[in-house]
């Protein structure tokens, strides 16, 4: 019964063309269909010769020569030069280090090992997958978490040795691309192994290819017969691709973007291949049809992630510049939602460090790693597209100008011309996305965001009325972040889970029903009950519908007030029939520097209260990951109790609260506050809030 639950569910919320072609795709990989319509080969079955066009020569020498004088126009006609020596340093210390085997993954976890690496074999548990084993009999995590075996395939490294040479002239990068590349193949045969289960990986990995042969076209180490062998490579790789994109659009995610991207860029920048046009074409058809299914009107991202909304960004960015280059336009409708993701991430972006919330996935995906910028720092991917959507920079530059502005390192390599001049942002104002259920509040020192969501596709976290806090640049209160997607529990992606977000959790239950590691089903409805600004403050008012489904339904109500001087008051209203057990979490950030109170209590006395600080390895609770793959502590205030009724209060900020009854009263140094709040479910929960003059305030306060 309840498997047939389940997939009764799995069709109301993805429908029954989604259901046929999984189980369709899942019948052919089952009875070895799939190997007999994708069969492995030998580099040396098809050789470049069997991919180009009739004309073009094949021998590496002749090929070579022909490219050479019939290569298409990409980001960069030469090498810049570093902007600075800072900069030339730590990318010649990180290049350096990566060719004696220091290894960094997601942009953050170093680890040591060989150089090449035993492409087949997990870095941290040491267990490899069967290199000769046909794509599709690949259990994606049989043998750990797969994406530390992607890693260092995605050649993330091309843009490191590309700007490690073009800053040095050093030759030993472009031989350690070579030796990567060549070692590569050698290990990964057509359609064998883990490398060719995924369709986005092999997008990635070959951007990452296309950006060094560019790079590393006037080396001695690219030799005619490594071109020759690289461009056979990335035609494998574009038909692989091409066949197989039908499963990546049926994942409704940032893949089948990310495939368009690649065949775009096959099909722009190698005319020479037989397919070019094809991929050329379908490329584009695929990018303006998954924009606009993907990115909503409000601008936000259907996976309901920042980074993968970045990673989306970034290269449907790639995609635009290339193909202006090549005189080609995409539609005007396609063009409209790209800024308006742009305006969307911009608007939860924290202006002094460029760092946005972790919401959501996070697996540490970064498609353009061409600065020195922490992974957390959305600058160079929102510089990039306020250059191209409005032909200005907008990051304000440093008062001494002797100091660098790293985010714009990768604009020396992406545009042709010399960078533009520079406008200045307008004020952060509040965001409120209903299709995406982000609201943000602004204050003067302070914003919040704040989780609300009527969910479209599939929710990425069961994190409904969760608030992120950010005070002077940042981060106070804290999303969790991801973590890893698979491990032993209980790390297998559970930080997506209810218990690791800044919200109440009811009888230890998730808001939604978690049905697989990236799955919930009944699917949790938010809804804004109230929203306004004033002179002297703000309020916001939403609730969900989660905990709806339990025998006897509970109503969470979450009302968020911002006061003149950056006092916030956070208020949970719970309501059902009978008694629940009630947790109230906030995560706050260990690193935080801002000297700030958080004081919380729950109202109606009489109830059993207990004030805990968490570090559960049972829930992944009291710990968060700013990076894939590493996990910090962190303290995780709850308050607890149990009861029918319940009323949480939280004051965020200087100041001071004590409710009598229904009446809230509240003292900050700038404002004070009488506040009457109405705990009937159909109301709004803060009826009156009446000002008064500032008083002078007292440390007893």
């Amino acid at each position: 019964m309840k498997r047939l639950h389940h997939t009764l569910e799995v069709i109301r919320r993805l429908g029954w063309r989604w259901l046929f072609f999984r189980a369709g795709y899942e019948l052919r990989v089952r009875t070895g269909l799939m190997r007999w319509q994708s069969p492995a080969f030998t580099w040396a079955d098809r050789p470049l010769a069997r991919y180009l066009r009739p004309g073009v020569p094949t021998a590496p020498e002749a090929y070579a020569q022909w490219r050479r004088s019939h290569s298409p126009r990409f980001f960069f006609q030469k090498l810049p030069t570093a902007p600075d020596a800072a900069t030339q340093a730590l990318v010649k210390t990180e290049a350096d280090a990566l060719l004696e085997g220091h290894w960094v993954y997601f942009s953050a976890l170093k680890l040591k090992h060989p150089f090449p690496p035993d492409w087949h074999r997990h870095p941290l548990n040491g267990r490899a997958y069967a290199p000769d084993q046909h794509w599709s009999q690949i259990d994606d995590f049989e043998q750990g978490d797969i994406k530390f075996v992607w890693e260092p395939a995605r050649f993330a490294c091309a843009f490191l040795f590309a700007r490690a040479y073009a800053y040095t002239g050093d030759e030993r990068y472009p031989q350690g691309f070579w030796a990567l590349v060549m070692d590569w193949r050698e290990h990964n045969p057509p359609r064998l192994g883990v490398h060719w289960k995924s369709g986005q990986e092999l997008a990635i990995r070959l951007l990452g290819w296309v950006w060094g042969l560019y790079a590393f076209a006037g080396s001695p180490h690219t030799t005619p017969a490594r071109t020759a062998a690289l461009v056979q490579m990335i035609a494998v790789q574009a038909a692989h691709i091409d066949q197989h994109h039908a499963f990546a659009r049926s994942q409704k995610n940032n893949h089948a973007i990310l495939e368009g991207v690649a065949l775009l860029t096959v099909g722009l920048l190698f005319p020479e291949l037989a397919q070019a046009q094809r991929w050329r074409s379908r490329g584009k058809i695929i990018l303006e049809r998954e924009v606009m299914r993907q990115v909503y009107p409000d601008g936000g991202y259907m996976q309901h992630s920042t980074n993968y909304e970045r990673l989306m960004l970034d290269g449907c960015l790639w995609a635009l510049q290339l193909g202006q280059l090549q005189g080609l336009t995409f539609a005007p409708q396609m063009i409209t939602r790209l800024k308006r993701a742009a305006q969307f991430l911009q608007s939860l972006m924290e202006p002094t460090t460029g760092q946005l919330p972790n919401l959501g996935h996070n697996d540490g995906a970064l498609l353009l790693p061409l600065t020195r910028c922490d992974y957390s720092d959305y600058r160079p991917t929102l510089e990039w597209a306020h250059v191209i959507f409005e032909g200005t920079r907008r990051f304000a530059p440093s008062l001494d100008q002797t100091q660098p502005q790293p985010w714009l390192e990768g604009l020396y390599w992406l545009l042709e011309s010399d960078l533009p001049s520079w406008t200045p942002l307008p004020p952060q104002t509040d965001l409120t996305a209903p299709q995406s259920g982000c609201y943000t509040l602004q204050g003067e020192h302070s914003w919040a965001l704040i989780r609300c969501a009527q969910y479209q596709d599939r929710p990425a976290h069961a994190d409904q009325l969760h608030l992120d806090l950010w005070w002077q640049g940042q981060n106070i209160l804290m999303d969790a972040g991801t973590y890893r997607y698979n491990d032993d529990p209980p790390w297998d992606n559970a930080l997506a889970r209810t218990a690791a977000h800044n919200t109440v959790l009811v009888d230890d239950c998730d808001q939604m029903l978690r049905a697989g590691r990236f799955l919930w089903l009944e699917w949790a409805r938010g809804w804004v009950r109230h929203q306004g600004r004033r002179d002297a403050f703000v309020y916001w008012e939403g609730e969900h519908d989660g905990y709806w489904r339990l025998s006897a339904p509970v109503r969470h109500r979450r009302a968020v007030l911002l006061l003149r001087g950056d006092l916030w008051l956070v208020v949970d209203h719970l309501s059902s029939s009978a008694e629940h057990h009630y947790r109230l979490n906030w995560l706050v950030n260990p690193h935080h520097t801002v000297p700030i109170l958080i004081r919380a209590f729950a109202g109606k006395a009489g109830y059993d209260l207990t004030l805990a600080q968490e570090d559960d390895l049972t829930t992944g609770a009291g710990w968060f990951s700013r990076y894939y793959g590493i996990r910090e502590r962190a303290p995780k205030r709850s308050l607890v109790l149990r009861a029918k009724d319940a009323v949480f209060c939280t004051l965020i900020g200087v100041g001071a609260f004590t409710l009598q009854g229904s009446r809230l009263l509240l003292s900050g140094p700038q404002i004070n506050a009488q506040i009457t709040l109405d705990f009937d479910p159909h109301g709004v929960l803060m009826t009156h809030i009446d000002l008064e003059p500032t008083r002078p305030y007292t440390q007893e306060d």
